[in-house]
């Protein structure tokens, strides 16, 4: 016996219990095993989700709407209303029923597998947008390709809003710096008018001085040639 193959002991046998590998046995090629295929095409194979049957749901609407139409004959057939009547207000009936299936939901009590599928798909959309989660496939986190191309357009994004916030900053403290500047001339232009209206103010002040003085200077003179003719 080696290594729990074989019998325990020969004795009885007729053999000299010497163990041997099977000759005739095969084994298959290590590239043709199932874990060396592509992880793309086995996630596609054994997908946990898949998506509802349009055709089949629209088919389901229109045999539970045919149902309600036949229904709703039967029972005016039993109030006994004329033909055209009835056919009037089946036809009304159907137009209503076509324009509130457009946006029906499958009901919570219907088991049929497209519907189910359909209203878990609409549960995750809605628990997708509350979150604030983007739409995924399923196996993209395996991806290696994939997730390196995601993780380079994160860095690019990150990059690129960067440096627009870099170049937000550099437009923000050229435009301080030049309502600075700008300030400080306006500040200077001021100060130089200011200086301009008083130097005019004293000149003003110093002709008027000028002007009285010369003034008294020919009173006085007219009052001494007055006194001397006398």
């Amino acid at each position: 016996m080696y290594n729990g193959i074989g019998i325990s002991t020969p004795r009885g046998s007729g053999s000299s219990g010497y163990v041997q590998t099977n000759k005739f046995h095969l084994r298959g090629s290590r590239m043709q095993r199932r874990e060396t295929q592509d992880l793309e095409q086995v996630m596609a194979d054994q997908s946990m989700h898949r998506a509802p049957n349009k055709d089949i749901l629209d088919h389901g609407r229109k045999r539970q709407m045919v149902l309600e139409l036949l229904t709703m004959r039967e029972e005016l057939e039993d109030l006994g209303m004329d033909e055209e009547e009835i056919q009037v207000r089946l036809d009304n009936k159907k137009s209503e029923l076509e324009a509130s299936a457009k946006e029906a939901e499958p009901a919570k009590n219907v088991h049929e597998t497209h519907a189910v599928a359909l209203r878990k798909e609409r549960e995750m959309d809605t628990l997708r947008d509350a979150f604030g989660l983007k739409a995924v496939t399923e196996g993209d986190a395996f991806n290696r390709e994939l997730q390196e191309n995601k993780r380079a357009e994160e860095r690019a994004a990150r990059d690129k809003a960067q440096e627009e916030k870099r170049e937000a900053l550099i437009k923000q403290e050229k435009a301080a710096l030049k309502a600075e500047k700008k300030k400080k001339k306006e500040a200077k232009k001021e100060k130089k008018l200011a200086k301009k209206q008083e130097k005019q103010r004293l000149k003003a002040e110093a002709e008027e001085v000028e002007r009285k003085a010369h003034e008294e200077a020919q009173q006085k003179a007219r009052e001494e040639q007055d006194a001397n003719d006398e």
